[in-house]
């Protein structure tokens, strides 16, 4: 008997062992799988936040009120960056820290801004917003009171600081102007919603009477809230709240807005004739046909330097920024950019 509760005991503590040793088995995998999926994460999350670019100013969907205005942000250092505004085109350098800065023109109403960073990998960055350009916007809305002072922060209370901060930031907020704009699917006394551009559905609260429509067709009028009819395409600028609704104070009544389709590439001049070349991008190796038409313009860019050429100037081999669209396998170009050498790093 004492032999069998010997053998048993020898057994439970064999037992046990077995099973602690395989769960420490286990933990072990476990955390060198998760540290194995830690790295890899915050080696994805480093290429990613390196491999972008990211806006200063302006926000997408805002409201601006002054032209030219200056486009600012980050991307990877020492990098070419193109900017293509609605009518004119740029050509940049980020610095040494990937800073860039360019002031663009912009045309009334909405502004369509194509982004792009070129790298030594040949492969490209790109980023495309949307602004709207008002100056009787800002002359007719009336900005909210500023945050509180500091001698009122520093009477208030924790609880009373932590609510003012989160005050402040909606506040600020509101005195960022956006717009959105769509087809009116719905309108009530002081309601419209909207389908954009993607399909989704958008609700803009109004006073009719505090609100400005101005109908757009080859003249230019200010009509009524009555005029607004279901269907119409239109603009609407105002303050947006925490829910993402825009308090509509000036409404465009216009044509329905079309993205332009606008690229930029970056590639090399070969087979050079008089008034065309054959273009060839570095990014996909795709060859296009690029003729010379009376609405591109040619600049040569070196170092600070921006000088504009004729067509005739360009030579075999030479680094080119083209901007233009792409059909299928033509490009027309309405700016060529001739570069000093490739980004580098």
């Amino acid at each position: 008997m004492r032999k069998e509760v010997l053998f048993a005991i020898l057994a439970g503590v064999s037992l046990g062992l077995i099973l602690a040793f395989g769960v420490w088995r286990a933990n072990l995998a476990l955390r060198s799988r998760d540290s194995t999926q830690n790295d890899s994460n915050s080696e994805t999350q480093l290429n990613e936040s390196s491999a972008g670019i990211t806006l200063a100013t302006p926000e997408d969907f805002e409201v601006v009120s002054e032209s030219p205005y200056l486009i600012s942000g980050i991307t990877k250092p020492n990098f070419l960056v193109a900017i293509s505004a609605s009518e004119e085109d740029y050509l940049v350098k980020s610095d040494s820290e990937g800073e860039f800065k360019q002031e663009i023109s912009l045309t009334e109403g909405v502004n369509e801004i194509f982004i792009t960073s070129f790298d030594t990998d040949n492969s490209i960055i790109e980023k495309r917003l949307l602004i709207t350009y008002s100056t009787e916007f800002a002359k007719q809305v009336t900005f909210l009171p500023p945050s509180p002072t500091d001698s009122e922060n520093e009477t208030s209370t924790a609880s009373n600081e932590i609510r003012e901060k989160v005050q402040e930031k909606v506040e600020q907020a509101k005195r960022s102007p956006k717009f959105v704009m769509g087809s009116v699917t719905d309108k009530l006394t002081s309601t419209i919603e909207i389908k954009n551009l993607e399909g989704e559905i958008k609700q803009i609260s109004l006073i009719p009477e505090n609100t400005v429509f101005i109908k757009i067709a080859k003249t230019r009028s200010e009509v009524k809230f009555s005029d607004l009819a279901i269907g119409d395409f239109i603009v609407v600028m105002g303050f947006q709240n925490g829910n993402g609704v825009v308090d509509g104070r000036r409404i465009l009544i216009t044509e329905v807005f079309k993205p332009s389709g606008r690229i930029v590439l970056l590639g090399s001049v070969f087979s050079l004739k008089r008034s065309e070349f054959t273009f060839k991008s570095i990014t996909t190796q795709a060859e296009f046909l690029l003729k010379n038409n009376k609405d591109l313009t040619i600049y040569s860019q070196v170092g600070e330097e921006i000088d504009k050429i004729n067509f005739t100037n360009l030579e075999e081999g030479q680094q080119v920024a083209v901007f233009g669209t792409k059909d299928g396998t033509s490009f027309t170009a309405r700016t060529i950019v001739v570069v000093e050498q490739p980004p580098s790093l």
